[in-house]
């Protein structure tokens, strides 16, 4: 579990903005406690990502970073190649539809409501052209994702 207050602090480190792999998420206890109890970084949490610029590898699940984390996240961070943002309280998924950068290899959007409209806006994502690992379960997908997805 890493905190905004964690990681502000790993900022001031020499060695931090050489970072290829870096993982927030907390420990989860179970279903009734939950995680909620832990610091999280929270939306306004992406901000400082871009001191982290050589990521490759972020782990940011049950992180609270909403959409507004995630654009932050796509934004900051044109190397990520690797994402794991389960149950990040995502809706939209606008922003990886939007982004551009190194492609996303390994995406796991777990646990968010993005539904339907987010699933289709994975199909228009340019950085997703690479993908080798897609993980969505838990999305509020419904049958008709699939009808028409876009050949490539």
């Amino acid at each position: 579990m890493l905190g905004r207050g964690f990681a502000s602090a790993l900022m001031s480190t020499p060695w931090s903005s050489q970072l290829e792999s870096l993982a927030f998420g907390p420990r989860f206890v179970d279903y009734d406690s939950g995680y909620f109890a832990e610091p999280t970084r929270g939306a306004e949490g992406g901000a400082d990502l871009a001191h982290f610029a050589h990521v490759q590898k972020l782990d940011v699940s049950r992180q609270r970073v909403r959409d507004e984390g995630l654009a932050t996240i796509f934004e900051k961070l044109p190397r990520l190649r690797e994402l794991s943002a389960r149950g990040a309280e995502a809706t939209s998924l606008a922003s990886i539809a939007k982004s551009h950068g190194e492609p996303i290899v390994r995406l796991d959007l777990s646990i968010n409501a993005s539904g339907n409209p987010g699933a289709k806006l994975l199909f228009e994502a340019p950085r997703l052209r690479a993908v080798e690992s897609l993980a969505l379960d838990t999305c509020e997908l419904l049958p008709t994702t699939l009808e028409r997805i876009p050949e490539h």
